[in-house]
């Protein structure tokens, strides 16, 4: 038998001009099962599969089972390719350069649109400004008509305690009660006691050590309860001799003889005594305390609430004083103390009690005669001018009536 050649071994066979007859071109073997996503690689940078010699593996069959001659499937390179999804960094890279410019366009936007930039300098050019304090006045209505004693009584009489603002120029036409008279048409009762103060020095009337303690709102107010408080006054009299304040006997046998059902309204108006005299502000464990400011105007706030509740009451808060230095120096009353705490603090001891109680309460410190006011309205440190008394008649008029307007 003729022996067949190895066509691994065949030599291009040779044309009778001497040239070379080109090789049969390799048929590419295309699988119908392929997918679309293969379909999608780009074959032309795949490696060509060549033949194995002697046709591979046994029996002459190529390796893998494939064409002997086929190309392999190529693979798609890294970042190549028809079908390469998107790289994970680039879309973050992307979303945050995209949200930066909305900000900075909603931004922009806000600036050229919504306002004009003033700077600091433009702003403060005059100066910081004025920064006003804040006014307590704490205005309540009081009693309600159908708690009045009297409702057929068409005179509104208005009883006041106090000191030098309601005693001093008591019978002239420029005192502070007769001002208050004038400008509201009422009937003012005026048992104010010069040279007084609201907190006792003892709870034990010791007119010896103490004789003007008798004349503290709580035992004032105590006068209208009960007559026999009256002989307290004749001790004090007897103690004080020439020092007695001449208005006593007309504000007992007032006070002892008034029908407090004729009463509208009290008042409580008492300066900077207390806090000159260094005398006790407040005591956290009685709050009634009346050795105490702000502790006996609530005694004798409770004793009318209690025993006359159709009566309005109204507080009247010191207006400013200034304090006296050593050398006699008229300073701020918020920078020197006499035993206790500041003006101030006695103000706001004596607005929490007033709050607390219901009752009204006119801020004569901040909202009247005011530390930037005061030498206009005082004749010293302490004691109103006549331009003083009509502001604080004013205020008080303006309070009382606040729920008429």
């Amino acid at each position: 038998m003729k022996k067949q050649p190895n066509q691994n071994n065949i030599k291009p066979n040779h044309h009778e001009d001497g040239q070379h007859s080109s090789r049969i071109p390799e048929i590419e073997i295309i699988d119908l099962d392929q997918t679309d996503e293969d379909m999608l690689f780009d074959h032309t940078d795949a490696p060509q599969s060549n033949p194995p010699e002697n046709g591979g593996g046994e029996n002459g069959q190529p390796e893998n089972g494939g064409v002997s001659g086929e190309k392999s499937p190529a693979r798609p390179k890294t970042g190549q390719g028809k079908g390469k999804s998107p790289d994970m960094h680039t879309v973050m890279h992307l979303s945050l350069l995209g949200t930066v410019l909305i900000v900075v366009l909603v931004v922009g936007f806000c600036i050229t649109h919504l306002g004009t930039f003033v700077s600091q300098e433009e702003i403060f050019k005059d100066g910081l400004g004025e920064v006003k304090p804040e006014i307590y006045d704490y205005i309540s209505l009081g009693p309600s008509v159908s708690d009045q004693a009297d409702e057929t009584d068409s005179e509104l009489n208005i009883l006041m305690f106090g000191n030098a603002p309601l005693s001093d120029d008591r019978d002239s036409e420029n005192g502070l009660a007769n001002l208050i008279a004038q400008g509201s048409g009422a009937n003012v009762i005026n048992c104010s006691v010069s040279g007084s103060y609201a907190a006792v020095h003892s709870a034990e009337y010791l007119e010896q050590e103490y004789p003007m303690d008798a004349f503290s709102p709580y035992w004032l107010t105590a006068l209208t309860l009960e007559s026999r408080v009256s002989s307290m006054y004749d001790r004090a009299k007897a103690a004080l001799g020439d020092n007695c304040p001449a208005e006593t006997d007309l504000i007992v046998d007032t006070l002892t003889h008034l029908d407090m059902d004729t009463v509208d309204v009290v008042v409580f108006m008492y300066d900077a005594s207390d806090y000159f005299l260094g005398n006790g502000m407040s005591n956290s464990e009685n709050p009634t305390d009346i050795c105490t400011f702000a502790g006996s105007l609530s005694a004798a706030i409770e004793l009318f609430q209690v025993n006359y509740p159709h009566i309005r009451v109204i507080v009247m808060s010191p207006a400013y004083a200034y304090a006296v230095d050593e050398n006699g120096e008229y300073v701020s009353s918020d920078s020197v103390t006499y035993g206790q705490g500041y003006l101030s603090t006695y103000f706001h001891l004596l607005y929490a009690v007033c709050v607390g109680r219901g009752v009204t309460f006119v801020d004569n410190l901040y909202g009247t005669i005011t530390e930037e006011n005061a030498k206009e309205y005082l004749v010293d440190n302490i004691h109103l001018n006549d331009q003083g008394r009509s502001l604080m008649a004013d205020r008080f008029i303006y309070a009382m009536s606040f729920y008429s307007h």
